[in-house]
């Protein structure tokens, strides 16, 4: 049985979402930035008879994004709930193993495998950088920060304004990376769950995503940030190819295999 989740059960899906950590942070990311339930984000679950979670899955503007801490997924029942109650969407997104069975529902017209990755704070090795050049996003360049980021062509849910990214800036840290005088790469982070920080904006300039280390200077200036703030470990769970190779140099290891679908 699916139901809206409201105000009475939000604590009860917060405390599912929590179990998994790394797999939920999107959620309980759009969950802080919407609220519980508002124009831009709904969340439901299916529950089993005896009134447990079976799985939550949440519309965060036009993406479908679909969790459980069990195998139990019921993909029909969750196509068949969109379809009916007429709520449009682009994207469908989850851990591949448990929402694969959605393809079979709609054309999709690609998919895409993304990885999480998370690191403890004991496995961080920062490299040496001849010159360190991720510098601390200021509102004096957050607008052009929020141009790079939105123009982007890596997948995101929302865009983000200046006043949000200096929000996430001061409260999680910030940085990008300048290269011809253009910003060629940026990192964010946004989001915690019991001092678990997730690196929610990665984005780095195609042209430099290999060669430059450029992601490797931002995402080690945050961390290094994050672990003297306390926290325990760091995330991300939209890893594409061009970002893997530089976050197993800072420490990063793979945590689930993601899939996107895009209508």
């Amino acid at each position: 049985m699916i139901k809206k989740i409201d105000k009475e059960m939000r604590a009860k899906a917060l405390e599912y979402l929590h179990a998994s950590p790394v797999n939920a942070l999107a959620i309980c990311e759009a969950a802080k930035y919407y609220g519980i339930d508002s124009e831009h984000f709904s969340l439901w679950g299916d529950f089993w008879v005896d009134g447990e979670i079976k799985c939550l899955f949440a519309k965060i503007e036009d993406v479908i994004y679909i969790f459980s801490n069990s195998p139990a997924v019921d993909t029909m029942d969750i196509y068949t709930f969109l379809r009916d109650n007429y709520i449009g969407y682009k994207y469908v997104i989850g851990q591949a193993e448990k929402i694969k069975g959605y393809q079979r529902h709609i054309l999709f017209k690609y998919k895409r495998e993304h990885s999480a990755m998370i690191l403890n704070k004991k496995d961080l090795t920062v490299p040496d950088f001849s010159r360190q050049k991720a510098t601390l996003i200021s509102e004096a360049v957050a607008e052009e920060v929020a141009q790079f980021i939105n123009e982007s062509e890596d997948f995101k849910f929302h865009p983000l304004s200046p006043k949000a990214i200096m929000k996430y800036t001061e409260k999680y840290g910030g940085y990008y990376v300048r290269a011809r005088g253009r910003i060629a790469a940026v990192g964010i982070g946004c989001a915690n769950i019991r001092k678990l920080m997730s690196i929610s904006v990665l984005i780095t300039d195609e042209k430099y995503k290999e060669d430059y280390g450029y992601t490797e200077m931002i995402v080690s200036r945050i961390a290094q940030s994050a672990f003297a703030a306390g926290y325990r470990g760091i995330c991300t769970d939209n890893v594409s190819e061009g970002y893997e190779k530089a976050l197993k140099r800072l420490g990063f290891e793979h945590s689930t295999q993601n899939l996107l679908l895009k209508r």
